[in-house]
């Protein structure tokens, strides 16, 4: 209900006419008989004074200064008109009123459902819709782990036979060692054939074979060398029996090298996963438009593939990840959620009270999600005011000064505060025609 506005300010009392103030107000002392003011003649034998030539002409030298007052005295009546027509017709006065604010904070539950096509506000149902996108992509990373690591060297070895015609069996890991005292085995079996002549000349058998250095390391990172057979020692085939190597022996390592390990594996897919979680959500909210709304948790992401281009265990300074995500987001239209706010907070909103909807401000939360719906909780706060019946409040202060108005406001719990703005500046009281009352509700700080 509208409030009421009542006038504690007592009228003021119409000053009394100059008809009806007593004699001695009116400055007339002759006890209400006319008082005729009597000329005063000349002596006997006196004349009038004898105008001279001189006074014969000072009236044309006063006529131009009496055309200057005649026209000073009707441009101030002409100024004085307009002022008072221009005060009748355009006097105006703006009251510009702030009514005691106060804030309302609700909280209600929504359920946002894709399977809705209207709002239904009696079962706190608002459609909503679903937005997908799908990312996928690679990323190296650096192994953490560190092993140590033992290579032999190895090559390929000419072996000759200039001891007989026959071939020579020699068996898997068959010493070889090289000029520089570098011992290798044979990596398997095998068979050098036997001598043949040439024009009376021995002409040796020889087959090439894979050696490899005994020991672990990179001193076994021999050139090219000549080579004997231990073996053969004391024997006469010692001599006849020798190799050589035409290019270096190489492979050979010893010391600590990086390796892939679990850990490396998982946390690369994890922060690869979480890079293209990130790009698939904001490419959702840069899809919705400024009037739909897209929760964070109302953004469902799934992992659908992840790959590596190395296994734990492997030993390697770096490898590849690849991940491929989807992501669901369910949206709805931030008009259907504020209607619904305005329509609960107008039933919560105390009589004799009014919402400021353009104050209405809302959080929201999500309380339970499934795939195509989920339960939203709107968090509501808007500014309330009472009710001012304008109609009413004009009446109250028409053709009051601003200090009755101030009396006047101070009595009105409902009303902070007031201001008066008149046209014209010196008019220091409220016009009687409530047409000239420009009223305003001013709701802001």
């Amino acid at each position: 209900m509208a409030k009421k506005f009542f006038d504690i300010v007592p009228p003021r009392q119409k000053t009394k006419s100059f008809s009806e103030k007593p004699a001695l107000e009116r400055g007339d002392f002759s006890n209400g008989r006319k008082t005729e003011i009597p000329k005063i003649p000349f002596s006997e034998g006196e004349k009038e004074p004898v105008r001279g030539a001189a006074f014969e002409k000072a009236p044309a030298r006063r006529k131009p200064k009496t055309l200057l007052l005649r026209g000073l005295f009707f441009s101030l009546a002409l100024l004085a008109i307009i002022g008072f027509v221009g005060y009748a017709v355009f006097s105006k006065t703006d009251v510009e009123v702030w009514p005691k604010t106060d804030f309302l904070q609700v909280q209600e539950e929504i359920i946002v459902d894709s399977e809705a096509k209207d709002p239904d506000f009696t079962q706190k149902t608002i459609p909503g819709k679903t937005l997908s996108d799908q990312k996928s992509g690679s990323q190296n990373f650096p192994a953490t782990g560190k092993v140590v690591k033992e290579e032999k060297a190895g090559g390929i070895i000419r072996v000759y036979n200039a001891y007989s015609e026959s071939p020579q069996g020699l068996w898997a890991s068959t010493r070889f060692v090289s000029s520089d005292g570098k011992l290798f085995r044979s990596v398997k079996k095998e068979t050098i054939p036997g001598r043949t002549y040439d024009k009376g000349k021995i002409v040796p058998g020889y087959a090439d074979i894979e050696v490899q250095a005994a020991e672990a390391g990179e001193d076994c990172n021999i050139g090219p060398s000549a080579f004997s057979i231990p073996g053969f020692a004391g024997m006469p085939q010692y001599s006849s029996f020798y190799g050589e190597s035409f290019s270096p022996m190489a492979g050979g390592f010893k010391g600590e090298v990086a390796q892939v390990s679990d850990s490396d594996l998982q946390s690369a897919q994890n922060t690869l996963s979480e890079k293209l979680k990130g790009e698939s959500r904001d490419f959702l909210k840069n899809t919705v438009s400024s009037d739909s709304i897209l929760l964070e948790d109302l953004i469902f992401q799934s992992i659908t593939r992840q790959d590596s281009s190395v296994g734990a265990g492997d030993q390697s300074g770096s490898f590849s990840a690849q991940t491929e995500v989807k992501s669901e987001g369910l949206v709805f239209e931030k008009e259907d959620a504020e209607s619904f706010a305005k329509s609960f907070v107008a039933s919560q909103v105390p009589q004799g009270s009014k919402m400021q909807e353009e104050s209405l401000r809302i959080d929201y939360s999500v309380l339970k999600k499934e795939n195509s719906r989920a339960v939203v909780v709107l968090n509501i706060k808007v500014k309330i005011y009472p009710e001012i019946d304008l109609a009413e409040f004009k009446k109250a202060i028409a053709d009051k000064s601003f200090q009755e108005v101030a009396l006047l406001v101070n009595d009105q719990v409902q009303i902070e505060k007031i201001k008066i703005k008149s046209s014209p500046f010196w008019k220091r009281t409220i016009p009687e025609n409530l047409d000239k009352i420009e009223l305003k509700i001013n709701l802001g700080d």
